[in-house]
């Protein structure tokens, strides 16, 4: 997944995307403890939004005002999975960026300025957020298989998925997955090399 995901770096940049796909490359259990809570997030909230829709579909007596109670039954049940989920995705990319410092340091040593540095961190973000992604989308894609094929004689049309919704969801992911990556790399980029490559030994 992470080679995968590391593509767009590739093509689109010569030099940081290439390096930010060669770390990630050589640091794959790194990218996946990172991607972890970018799946849990994602996929969690697909499977209940996509389970809702399927049973409204199936449902078919239920009135206006029911599915409606139901929606909003189904945003209080993920408010909580979402915070505590966003909460994850945050620390454990706040504490696997802190962990880099003297590396960053090496690199500024070696004549990498703080702007190639963060678009660095920036494209192993990228590579972050589309490797839970891609994971998250195998995972889903394999639970409504098996759900389609439980519920197929009972559906009339096929039920519409809240396509909106989840691109949200995405969305979000990706936000904070870019945050929770430069962020603490904009604060370790502000110590100075030296003294980094130091208080690191």
């Amino acid at each position: 997944m992470a080679l995968l995901s590391a593509l767009p770096g590739r093509l689109l940049s010569r030099c940081t995307g290439r390096l930010a796909a060669a770390n990630s490359g050589a640091a794959g259990r790194r990218v996946a403890a990172m991607a972890g809570p970018v799946l849990l997030a994602a996929g969690l909230s697909t499977m209940l939004l996509c389970g809702n829709a399927v049973s409204q579909a199936v449902d078919t007596t239920q009135t206006a005002l029911q599915q409606h109670n139901n929606a909003v039954g189904m945003r209080i049940l993920m408010t909580p999975l979402l915070v505590y989920t966003a909460l994850g995705i945050l620390n454990t990319l706040l504490l696997a960026t802190r962990q880099r410092r003297k590396e960053f340091a090496a690199l500024r040593l070696a004549g990498g300025t703080k702007a190639q540095l963060l678009r660095m961190l920036g494209w192993e973000s990228v590579v972050v957020v589309l490797s839970g992604l891609l994971m998250a989308g195998l995972v889903i894609t394999a639970f409504l298989t098996g759900l389609s094929a439980r519920i197929a004689p009972y559906l009339t049309a096929p039920a519409p998925l809240p396509w909106g919704t989840l691109a949200q969801v995405a969305a979000g992911c990706a936000g904070l997955g870019v945050l929770g990556v430069l962020v603490p790399g904009v604060l370790v980029l502000r110590v100075r090399p030296v003294r980094a490559i130091r208080s690191a030994e």
